[in-house]
């Protein structure tokens, strides 16, 4: 009871921000009370330290269901020769649809905290395989190919800690006289074992880096880990640029959307402020706003999005039509179509899923 307490407490102020920009689009108390409940239970797992040799376990956390629901669907396709198990940590909690493409999935409501602290905890008390695929869930995966390679080179050498598919790219460390790419976090494969035998962990720390180009001069998630596995002797692999022509990477979307939907109410267009660049904004909210509709395609279960969500989405977009050039608009809903489009062929093709249409 103590402990529940302690969460309860150290989670007031997310609830009220994640109330505003989540919860309540996705279910309103009971998505509170099924991550409340969740994370309690997540908790309650041991640590488990001895990992499944030559498995894989793959980990995604998120805020829009819909958006993940094609993710899983992409990375289903992925056929590697590993026993392999898909974990989502659901923190919006609206992912409760029943379909046979979620057979054998784990979806685990859990409190929207940190990136790092929610990535910490599964690798401590959920995952349990020799590799972790961690991923975002605007990260597709077009085939294998990355993850067969990533796989590889691990098995080749034993003192490969982490592979980055989709590494930083402001800056890089400087460490004993030498330039390091930045693995970020974004998409990574990590050795388990390593991880929780050095003590890593996935957290931001808020100390001067060794890079004043950082964000905002600190360690961003998984920056800190990153120079210390450097450090102590572990290699760091980025995947070829040759090869992420097979992955279709949407940066931010989750982001943009969770920051649209704070600013609500009677003085929404006055009050909206977004720290990304306009376009980027527009193109996020446009994607997200397209992959329910493709995500009710893939799963004509899936529940819908709220009237109010939606609603949010299309006076954003007004808002942003109005602040941008029609040329920039149309050029933007262009390449918004053609994503989606080739999306659509890439899952209907390979996967011989039926819309019903």
């Amino acid at each position: 009871m103590k402990e529940r307490i302690r969460i309860l407490y150290e989670n007031a102020y997310s609830f009220k921000k994640n109330w505003k920009s989540n919860y309540r689009f996705h279910g309103g108390v009971l998505s509170i009370i099924r991550c409340f409940w969740g994370t309690i239970d997540s908790l309650a797992h041991p640590t488990r330290s001895n990992s499944l040799q030559d498995q894989l376990d793959i980990l995604t956390f998120s805020i829009v269901p819909s958006l993940t629901l094609v993710w899983l669907a992409f990375i289903r396709k992925v056929q590697i020769k590993k026993q392999c198990q898909i974990f989502i940590g659901d923190c919006s909690g609206g992912i409760r649809l029943r379909s046979k493409w979620l057979e054998g999935v784990n979806i685990l409501p859990f409190l929207n905290q940190t990136h790092g602290e929610k990535l910490d905890t599964f690798f401590a008390r959920v995952c349990q395989a020799e590799y972790v695929l961690v991923c975002d869930d605007d990260v597709f995966f077009l085939d294998e190919v990355p993850l067969v390679w990533g796989l590889a080179q691990m098995k080749a050498d034993p003192n490969v800690a982490v592979v980055s598919f989709l590494p930083r790219q402001r800056f890089t460390w400087e460490i004993n006289q030498k330039e390091y790419i930045v693995m970020g976090s974004y998409c990574l494969l990590v050795r388990r074992d390593i991880w929780l035998k050095e003590k890593l962990s996935f957290r931001t720390v808020h100390q001067p880096s060794i890079n004043p180009k950082s964000y905002k001069g600190e360690y961003d998630t998984a920056d800190y880990a990153n120079v210390e596995l450097i450090r102590r002797g572990y290699r760091i692999l980025i995947l070829p640029t040759e090869l992420r022509s097979h992955l279709h990477i949407c940066h931010g979307i989750s982001g943009t959307l969770f920051d649209a939907l704070s600013f609500f109410g009677r003085n929404f267009a006055d009050r909206i402020r977004f720290f990304r660049p306009l376009d980027i904004t527009y193109s996020n909210l446009s994607f997200a706003k397209e992959i329910s509709v493709l995500a009710e395609s893939i799963y004509p279960d899936a529940a819908k999005n709220s009237f109010e969500w939606e609603f949010l989405i299309q006076q954003t977009l007004q808002i942003l039509n109005e602040r941008l050039s029609p040329d920039e608009v149309r050029h933007l809903d262009d390449q918004i179509d053609r994503d989606i489009q080739n999306l659509s062929l890439a899952i209907f093709d390979k996967t011989k899923i039926r819309s019903g249409k």
